[in-house]
C-alpha cells in the first residue's frame, strides 16, 4: 500500500510540496547523475513488486546524515515498499551488534526498547524495575560529551572523567583535534579495549578486555535476529570478559551488581534485558537461544516463531489523528499512521556542485581508506595499515600485547 494523507501517513502534503522544486533536471548537476537515469531508477523502485534500500555508514554519518536517513524512510513509505517481503530499509553498520546495542538502550535519550527517558510513563516503569531513582533528563551524545569535557569548571554538567569501552573517539571523531584535546583534558580516563588504541594512549588506566570469540553473549543484527555467540577461546594473559570487569568495578563502588552463573552470569544479564524489552523479545529466552541459536523479534511468547517482517498492519507511532479513509488500525480501533519527516528539509545551496567534492572531504567521519570505524582492528593489519599510510600496527592491551597499564 502506498501511503498518503488519506491512507495512513502524516505530513504527506508538506513533503510533496517540499520536493516540488527538486525535479530530476534540477538535481542532476547536484548529484552527478543524468536526469533520465534518476527518473528511470525512481520509477523502477516505486513500481517494482518489492524494492529494498540498503545503505552504508556514509549516508548516516554525513553532516546531513539525519536528513539523508529521513528521506530514505519517506521514499520507502510513499512508494509502499515497506511491510512486505523483500522491502524496507536496512542500514549496514560497521559492527555486528549496533542494532542490539541500540535496542538495549545505548542511546543517550532512550531506555531499552526505544522508550524515551523524558517519557513519564517509561521513566516510572524503569525506576520501579531497577529499584532506583533515574535522571529525568536525556544524556549527552558523543559530540556533546566532548564539548562538556572542555566546558568551564563553573558548568554543573562539566565532564571530568570517562569510562570508554570498545570505542576509539581519538581516531573516529569527525573533529580529531577537538576530541583529543577533550580527552587529554579529563581528570581521569579509563579505556577498556583489546588494543592500545589512540584513545588508550591518553588513558590513566587501560583495562584489558576480551575479543569476540573469547566471550559468550548475544548480538542483534539489522534484520532483528537475536543470535547467540559462544566462547571459542579463552582470553589470553590478564584479559577478562567485559561483563566480569564491569562487575568487579561495581563491587568496588559498593553496588550489588552480582549476576550468578557461567560466563560471568551472562544468562542472568540477558534475562534482565529480556524483561526490560518485554514488548519485543519476551518470548526469546536464554534457553531458547541455546537451543535454536537465533530468533527474530518481535517475539512475545516462547511458542512465537518471531516476525521477520514488521509494519504489516500498523505503525506504532504515538499520534493517532482522525483521518477519513485511513486503512490501518490498531487493536483498539485507532488509526495507526506512518509519520513522514517534516516538510522542511535541507536544500542544496547555490554552487553546491562546485563544493560537492570539498564537502565530501570535509563532512565525513574521520575515517581512512581501507579501514572501518576507529582503526582499532583493521588499522593494525599490515596490508590495511600500508593502504592508509600507517606502517605496521600498534602495541595492544595486556594479554593481547605489551605497553598498557592494567588496573
Amino acid at each position: 500500500m502506498r501511503l498518503s494523507s488519506e491512507t495512513g501517513a502524516n505530513n504527506f502534503e508538506a513533503l510533496k510540496a517540499n520536493v516540488m522544486g527538486c525535479s530530476p533536471e534540477a538535481m542532476a548537476p547536484v548529484c552527478g547523475i543524468p536526469a533520465e537515469t534518476l527518473r528511470e531508477v525512481a520509477r523502477a523502485f516505486a513500481t517494482a513488486k518489492s524494492s529494498m534500500i540498503l545503505w552504508g555508514m556514509g549516508v548516516s554519518q554525513h553532516i546531513h546524515g539525519t536528513d539523508n536517513a529521513r528521506c530514505l524512510i519517506a521514499l520507502c513509505a510513499i512508494t509502499g515498499q515497506i511491510g512486505k517481503p523483500g522491502s524496507g530499509l536496512h542500514p549496514l553498520r560497521g559492527q555486528n551488534n549496533v542494532q542490539g546495542a541500540s535496542d538495549a538502550g545505548l542511546i543517550p535519550m532512550m531506555f531499552p526498547n526505544y522508550q524515551r527517558v523524558d517519557n513519564a510513563g517509561a521513566h516510572a516503569w524503569f525506576e520501579d524495575f531497577w529499584g532506583t531513582k533515574l535522571d529525568e533528563a536525556p544524556g549527552y551524545t558523543v559530540v556533546e560529551i566532548m564539548h562538556k569535557a572542555l566546558a568551564p569548571d563553573s558548568d554543573p554538567h562539566k565532564v571530568r572523567g570517562m569510562y570508554i569501552m570498545g570505542e576509539n573517539p581519538a581516531m573516529s571523531d569527525p573533529d580529531l583535534n577537538h576530541a583529543r584535546h577533550a580527552l587529554a583534558s579529563l581528570q581521569h580516563l579509563v579505556v577498556q579495549d583489546i588494543f592500545l588504541t589512540e584513545t588508550a594512549w591518553l588513558a590513566d588506566v587501560v583495562l584489558p578486555a576480551s575479543a569476540w570469540p573469547e566471550k559468550t553473549g548475544t548480538a542483534s543484527n539489522t534484520d532483528r535476529m537475536v543470535q547467540m555467540g559462544r566462547r571459542a577461546l579463552n582470553p589470553p594473559g590478564d584479559a577478562q570478559p567485559d561483563l566480569w570487569i564491569i562487575q568487579q568495578i561495581a563491587a568496588r563502588m559498593g553496588l550489588g551488581w552480582n549476576y550468578d552463573g557461567e560466563e560471568s552470569g551472562v544468562a542472568a544479564v540477558y534475562d534482565e534485558m529480556r524483561q526490560a524489552m518485554h514488548a519485543s523479545i519476551e518470548g526469546i529466552t536464554w534457553e531458547r537461544l541455546a537451543r535454536e541459536s537465533s530468533v527474530t523479534y518481535p517475539c512475545l511468547a516462547e511458542d512465537d516463531p518471531g516476525q521477520p517482517i514488521v509494519f504489516t498492519e500498523k505503525f506504532p507511532t504515538p499520534d493517532w489523528p482522525p483521518a477519513a479513509g485511513a486503512r490501518q488500525r490498531d487493536p483498539g480501533g485507532r488509526k495507526a499512521r506512518c509519520r513522514l519527516p517534516p516538510g522542511a528539509h535541507h536544500r542544496p545551496p547555490a554552487g553546491a556542485l562546485a563544493h560537492r567534492q570539498h564537502d565530501a572531504a570535509q563532512h565525513g567521519a574521520g575515517r581512512h581508506r581501507a579501514h572501518g570505524h576507529g582503526l582499532a582492528s583493521r588499522g593494525r593489519a599490515g596490508a590495511a595499515g600500508c593502504a592508509a599510510g600507517r606502517p605496521g600496527g600498534h602495541p595492544v592491551a595486556p594479554g593481547h600485547g605489551e605497553g598498557a597499564r592494567a588496573a
